[in-house]
């Protein structure tokens, strides 16, 4: 879910990076069977929790991560029921508000 606090790259949690997409794939990726890296240790992969739900906020925007955002997307996510609160940051801290 987009935070309610936009960003320079507008109101989406699109990952442009890849680092949303990693961890959210490391921590409720599915099943896959006959996974392996490039033919090594063949078997089967999955996230830590497969089948849990996630709600994606995205605080980053390409400058780096206002803390004012941050703090946002966590009164977002509280708002809207969430449980646990995970925060992984890729980019650059900007300590204004």
């Amino acid at each position: 879910m987009p935070s309610k606090h936009l960003n320079d790259e507008g109101n989406t949690t699109r990952d442009s990076q890849g680092h949303g997409t990693h961890t959210a794939s490391t921590s409720a990726g599915s099943y896959i069977s006959n996974a392996s890296y490039y033919g090594l240790a063949t078997g089967t992969a999955k996230g830590g929790s497969p089948g849990s739900r996630l709600a994606i906020y995205k605080a980053c925007a390409s400058e780096g991560c206002r803390g004012s955002a941050i703090l946002a997307a966590f009164d977002d996510a509280i708002s809207d029921g969430v449980n646990v609160i995970s925060l992984s940051l890729r980019g650059n801290c900007i300590y204004e508000t």
